[in-house]
């Protein structure tokens, strides 16, 4: 009788264990748990993951600044700010780097075999942690990595949080050594979704204005005034936007003080979402040329959802002799 008993009670205790590790109501087995790099900010409750590995902070990069793994990366349009002094172990990529000039365009993405040149130039392997900051408030840094998204590498590369400013700011060590690297042999694996083209953006443009279900939503990150007409901006023949747009300017993406650090996702969520964007949209970016919406399609990828950029940008949409451009606040 006291061996039934025991034999009994094993049972339930296997069967407790088994029911334990089982897929929950529904057939789903209950989701691994995921650890945020350190200094990461905290992940909203959201439809969507929040990429986590997006952003570092300078308590991370300087706990890994002698990680042979890790490739720093200054990304600056004055070279000559680089060599007054930069993070430690951080090499020189330049803004003309990851944009040029391309039929009458400015801030186009480089041809693919200058980029493999580059990111082979700059010693990347496959499993290095790319960091990228910049000397200004994110825009080079965001442009750098939408670049590497392009190349394939968007999941091995970070934006620091708060830049060189906030480095500065935490009187941290710079130097004026120039790392010396050794090329790979890197190969792209090129994601052919980080950039829309003028055809399909008047398809997008033209369902986003005239079906008011339509899951798309086109982002113009230049400042108010451009986006209502009000100031053109440099190059820019007809003020005003593309219809069905909505505003979200990439300093919005900040949060107030000295050193440009992102709000934090909760914050960036609302202000998306106040914009109109869903989860589940097609989203585009814009801008004049390209720059400031590269720091939204960073913010965007960051809280999980799949932006492309436009990177011919409202330099080539009002150009056009055959496109709608409106102004004002309306869509």
């Amino acid at each position: 009788m006291i061996r039934i008993i025991i034999l009994a009670g094993l049972a339930l205790l296997v069967s407790g264990v088994l029911a334990a590790g089982s897929a929950p109501a529904g057939g789903q087995a209950s989701p691994p748990h995921v650890n945020a790099p350190a200094g990461a900010p905290p992940a909203p409750a959201s439809e969507q993951p929040i990429r986590v590995s997006m952003l570092v902070s300078t308590n991370w990069l300087a706990a890994h600044l002698n990680d042979p793994r890790v490739r720093i990366l200054e990304v600056t349009r004055h070279p000559a700010r680089y060599a007054e002094g930069h993070i430690p172990g951080a090499q020189l990529l330049k803004w003309d780097d990851v944009a040029t000039t391309r039929g009458g365009l400015p801030n186009e993405i480089p041809p693919l075999e200058t980029l493999v040149g580059l990111v082979q130039r700059l010693g990347i392997e496959p499993g290095d942690r790319i960091i990228l900051y910049d000397d200004q408030e994110g825009i080079p840094a965001s442009r750098a990595w939408m670049v590497f998204d392009y190349l394939g590498l968007g999941g091995q590369a970070s934006v620091l949080n708060g830049q060189l400013a906030k480095w500065r700011t935490e009187g941290r060590a710079l130097t004026t050594v120039v790392p010396n690297v050794k090329s790979s042999r890197f190969v792209p694996t090129v994601n052919p979704n980080v950039v829309v083209y003028l055809p399909e953006v008047r398809d997008m443009a033209g369902e986003a204005r005239h079906n008011p279900d339509a899951r798309v939503a086109i982002v113009d990150a230049r400042p108010l005034t451009e986006y209502q007409g009000e100031k053109a901006g440099a190059g820019i023949s007809r003020g005003g936007h593309i219809p069905g747009a909505v505003n979200v300017p990439s300093k919005a993406n900040l949060a107030p003080g000295e050193a440009p650090i992102l709000k934090s996702p909760g914050e960036l969520g609302k202000l998306y979402a106040a914009a109109g964007v869903r989860p589940g949209d097609k989203v585009i970016t814009y801008c004049r040329t390209g720059g400031q919406a590269s720091q939204d399609y960073f913010v965007l990828k960051y809280l999980g959802y799949d932006p492309r950029i436009y990177d011919g940008s409202f330099y080539e949409w009002s150009a056009q002799p055959d496109t709608k451009v409106h102004t004002g606040t309306a869509k």
